[in-house]
């Protein structure tokens, strides 16, 4: 393995440059932020509801006069949601009230739901409600602050905005949210043999680009803006112009992040590290301790210091295992959103033997048994190049350096689905 870096300290590396230098904010109206994640906590300004009102179509009435053996009410008068309640309501009387309604004050303090009373009429046509006994266990009244009081956290940093957090937040009158500002990317992809993916016809030897497409999705789905700057051709080791024009154009605009496919191997034509540290980059890590993947490079630029540089290898396993496993991460650093937990599972049926020394990603399918263990399988096809094993897997099963901990251990196990979502 000679100098080969861990992954743990790859990671300490790239975590740290990231809090160097953290996304900045915006603010926005809360209809556009779905999927945006939160830079200020947000907390209730006021209770809700404001109000004491009622969770039931019926009657408000007093406790203290069904206590006294009363069970014959006047009704005094109708509230409906939006009204203000009635602030001169006789004792021994009730109101009727529908869903929403304010409770009257002075007492009242039980809503006693229609179907439980008797309407009559007394003898000068007014209503009358009577009824044996009720309990006032079941008053049917929603209390004031008994969804939101004031100053209770409603969103936190680090956390992601979906349609429920969208309801909590508009009950309270929420009009605008301050969010981090999209990380921009700059995906520049790399290789003689690759066309593009949607091109009918390939001549022998070439290879369609399916990492780009899925990288723009990823990224999408990591909450990122992303232009692709295409592919440069492997004749940039002799010829580096085209790709460095690219990096530069990168580095000028501003974009966070450069994320490359290809060329950072030990290949006659792998130009990416002397081209980075030709133009000002400073490389923190080039190739760790992990399969697939291990060409991996991290770079810094002191001349742009709010850029930072991932190379990852080409093959498509080696590309994805990068977006999971160090693109995720530098970005949910970037955000302040916590790493999510792996699981622990045991393997089912035969392990692939893994190399000594190197921490080893697999795909994998899991499924929890009957008795909550979660069963772990790894299929056969998880060479780098091959695609296919994803089809049937769910996440990664990732095996330590260290090798196959023992029974008493457990498999970590990463979902597919985890992305950005704490």
């Amino acid at each position: 393995m000679g100098s080969l870096l861990s992954y743990e300290d790859a990671i300490r590396i790239l975590c740290d440059s990231a809090r160097a230098c953290p996304a900045s904010v915006e603010e926005i109206p809360l209809t556009e932020s779905a999927h945006r994640v939160i830079a200020k906590e947000v907390r209730a300004g006021f209770d809700v509801p404001s109000l004491d009102n009622s969770a039931m179509d019926g009657f408000a009435v007093r406790s203290c006069d069904l206590q006294s053996g009363w069970n014959e009410f006047p009704v005094s008068s109708l509230k409906i949601a939006g009204d203000l309640p009635d602030t001169q309501v006789r004792e021994k009387t009730a109101v009727q009230i529908m869903t929403g309604a304010p409770l009257p004050q002075g007492g009242f303090d039980l809503i006693v739901k229609v179907e439980d009373v008797g309407i009559l009429k007394d003898s000068t046509g007014g209503t009358l409600i009577r009824f044996e006994s009720i309990s006032a266990s079941a008053a049917h009244v929603r209390r004031r602050g008994s969804d939101f009081e004031k100053g209770d956290l409603l969103v936190r940093p680090g956390s992601r905005i979906d349609a429920k957090a969208i309801l909590g937040l508009a009950a309270l009158g929420c009009a605008r949210v301050v969010v981090h500002r999209k990380p921009r990317v700059a995906l520049i992809s790399t290789g003689n043999e690759l066309v593009p993916h949607d091109q009918t016809e390939v001549t022998e030897g070439a290879i369609r680009n399916s990492t780009a497409p899925y990288l723009m999705q990823a990224l999408r789905e990591l909450g990122c803006e992303v232009r692709n700057f295409g592919v440069v051709r492997d004749e940039a080791s002799e010829k580096p112009e085209e790709f460095e024009r690219a990096l530069k154009a990168a580095l000028s605009e501003g974009f966070d992040l450069i994320l490359t496919t290809g060329a950072v191997s030990m290949g006659i034509h792998d130009f990416i590290r002397p081209s980075v540290e030709r133009n000002g980059g400073r490389v923190l890590f080039h190739k760790v301790a992990i399969r697939p993947g291990k060409p991996v490079l991290f770079s810094e630029f002191p001349g742009f210091p709010e850029t930072r540089l991932i190379g990852l290898p080409g093959n498509p396993v080696s590309t994805v295992v990068g977006v999971d496993f160090f693109v995720a991460p530098f970005l949910r650093e970037r955000f302040g959103i916590p790493e999510p937990r792996p699981l622990l599972g045991r393997i089912s049926g035969t392990c692939p033997s893994a190399p000594p020394g190197f921490k080893t990603f697999f795909r994998a399918k899991a499924e929890s048994r009957a008795d909550g263990v979660l069963q772990i399988e790894i299929p056969k096809g998880q060479a780098s190049f091959m695609v296919h094993s994803f089809s049937g897997a769910n996440g990664w099963a990732v095996i330590p350096a260290s090798g196959v901990p023992g029974e008493a251990g457990g498999i970590e196990f990463f979902p597919f689905a985890e992305r950005m979502d704490a």
